[in-house]
């Protein structure tokens, strides 16, 4: 069977890598794109040396033209483009009255902006086939809300709130629409300066307690997850918010 393509934004490490790397191992022809051009090529590299096809682009979804100019040439050299991971996120703890107008614009750009942009450019071309699935990537502070975290939390919330739009507008069109909340996830990023604290690993112990399998998650796990609501098995599934966090909340 033909492969078809799936766009993973901000692709060149952490949980974007991860995803990447599941999907294209499913049998989809992976998009890989981040800010990073060359952690992107990094990871196209690491999937075509074994045998899997995967493409790189420089992307800043926050760019409206970078958006549709990428997107346009993934249409124009993979396979029928089928899917979107809107994956890319930036975040740090900062005291609330701490947040400064640039930090609130710079990250609504890119957390919600940015799935807004590609969602749109993207779903252009999945209404012309009847059929496809985006995937969001929220969080646990999409659902409730956490001390440092207000700005982050309000563009997690947003994420939800497309997605549940989009779903509706365009189930009709064939086009499933969820979101992933994932918990605590220790990727590179997960350091003293992002969470604002001397000892993350204590932090990410502290959540892992809480939780009602008593444990933290890993890149694995949301990869598994997204590969589930990207694929034909979540067939029946669009405008959910699945929660990956071990039960830390119940929602």
């Amino acid at each position: 069977m033909q492969p078809k393509s799936v766009i993973v934004t901000g692709a060149g490490a952490g949980l974007g890598k991860g995803i990447a790397e599941r999907l294209a191992a499913d049998g989809f022809d992976v998009a890989v794109t981040d800010i990073d051009a060359q952690a992107a090529e990094g990871v196209a590299e690491d999937l075509r040396a074994r045998g899997l096809g995967a493409r790189a682009y420089a992307l800043d979804v926050s760019d409206p033209e970078q958006v549709d100019s990428v997107v346009e040439r993934v249409i124009a050299s993979q396979p029928q483009l089928y899917g979107l991971v809107n994956n890319a996120g930036i975040g740090r703890a900062t005291a609330f009255l701490d947040i400064s107008k640039k930090d609130w614009d710079r990250i609504t750009a890119v957390n919600t902006t940015g799935p807004f942009l590609m969602s749109q450019a993207v779903i252009k071309e999945l209404i012309k086939h009847h059929e496809g699935s985006i995937v969001n990537l929220s969080s646990i502070a999409g659902k409730d809300g956490f001390p440092h975290w207000v700005h982050y939390g309000v563009t997690k919330h947003a994420v939800i709130g497309l997605t549940r739009g989009l779903a509706r507008e365009f189930g009709g069109e064939g086009i499933r629409v969820n979101a992933i909340c994932p918990g605590a996830v220790k990727t590179a990023i997960w350091g003293a300066e992002a969470q604002g604290t001397d000892d993350p690993d204590a932090l990410f112990a502290s959540l892992a307690s809480r939780t009602a399998l008593g444990r933290g998650q890993s890149v694995e796990d949301i990869a598994a997850a997204t590969s589930f609501l990207i694929g034909n098995e979540a067939i029946n599934i669009t405008g959910i918010s699945l929660s990956v966090d071990s039960g830390l909340l119940f929602s």
